[in-house]
């Protein structure tokens, strides 16, 4: 069984990341930023990507939601548009405050 052994201060923020494939399908993953998610984390997280569109790159996405892990994978050769934004959990906690 896979223990949830990382919290906020190992993994960074949470940002979800939607990708609409070539195929015309869209669906969304979770990934972290260090240090928090900066406008400067997050252009450097959105460089990254758009430098591996079209490419064989596979990107994977390991991440707990909730009691629940996940391990997505992405052929990036596939994508043709993406969005980065605040994961639906830390944008609620920020509404509450």
């Amino acid at each position: 069984m896979v223990s949830q052994a990382n919290d906020d201060a190992e993994t960074g923020q949470a940002v979800s990341i939607e990708f609409l494939m070539v195929s015309g399908e869209t669906f969304t993953v979770q990934d972290f930023v260090d240090g928090g998610a900066t406008d400067e984390a997050l252009r450097r997280l959105g460089d990254n990507l758009a430098s591996q569109l079209g490419t064989n790159q596979v990107r994977r996405f390991p991440y707990w939601e909730g009691e629940e892990f996940f391990f997505d994978a992405v052929r990036m050769d596939q994508v043709s548009a993406f969005s980065i934004s605040l994961a639906a959990e830390e944008v609620e906690d920020e509404a509450e405050v």
